[in-house]
C-alpha cells in the first residue's frame, strides 16, 4: 500500500500491488499481494487498486462488470477509499487519472458518488486563479 523512501511515505500505484489480470494465474507474480480476480479483499484500498488495475488493463466495460460482480456500488468503504484517493493523490500520480475515470462515466454512474467539482481541479495548476492570503496585502 505504501512504502517509506528517504523519509517520505509513498503510496504505491496499483501496478506495484496487483497481479496482472491479463496473465494466466500461474504466470502472475507472487510478489504482488492482490489477486484481481478475487471476490473479497483484505482492505478497501486493495479492492480499489484491483478496480483501477482492471480499468487500466481491460477498459471501462470490464471494470464496470468487475465492480458490479463485487458490489462496489453498494460498498461504502470502496466509495470512501476511491474518493480519498482522488482528494489526496497528486494529479501527476499514476493512479489519479484512473481513479478519475473510475469515478466518472458508466462506472461512476454505478458508484453514484456524491463528489463536488473541486475534487477534479488541480490545485497546482498555474493557469487557474488563486485566492490570495491576507498577509499578501499587508505592508511589509
Amino acid at each position: 500500500m505504501w512504502r517509506k523512501r528517504s523519509g517520505d511515505v509513498v503510496l504505491r500505484p496499483h501496478d506495484d500491488r496487483v497481479q496482472n489480470i491479463n496473465k494466466k494465474p500461474e504466470d502472475r507474480s507472487s510478489r504482488k499481494p492482490v489477486d484481481p480476480e478475487a471476490l473479497s479483499f483484505a482492505t478497501a484500498l486493495d479492492k480499489v487498486h484491483a478496480a483501477l488495475h482492471v480499468y487500466d488493463k481491460q477498459g471501462a466495460t470490464e471494470a464496470w462488470n468487475w465492480m458490479n460482480q463485487r458490489n462496489c456500488g453498494s460498498d461504502p468503504e470502496f466509495k470512501a477509499t476511491l474518493e480519498a484517493l482522488l482528494r489526496v493523490l497528486p494529479h501527476v500520480h499514476d493512479d489519479w487519472e484512473l481513479a478519475q475515470h473510475l469515478a466518472a462515466g458508466d462506472t461512476g454512474e454505478m458508484l453514484d458518488l456524491d463528489l463536488d467539482a473541486d475534487i477534479f481541479r488541480d490545485n497546482n495548476d498555474e493557469t487557474t486563479d488563486k485566492q490570495g492570503k491576507l498577509n499578501d496585502y499587508t505592508p511589509d
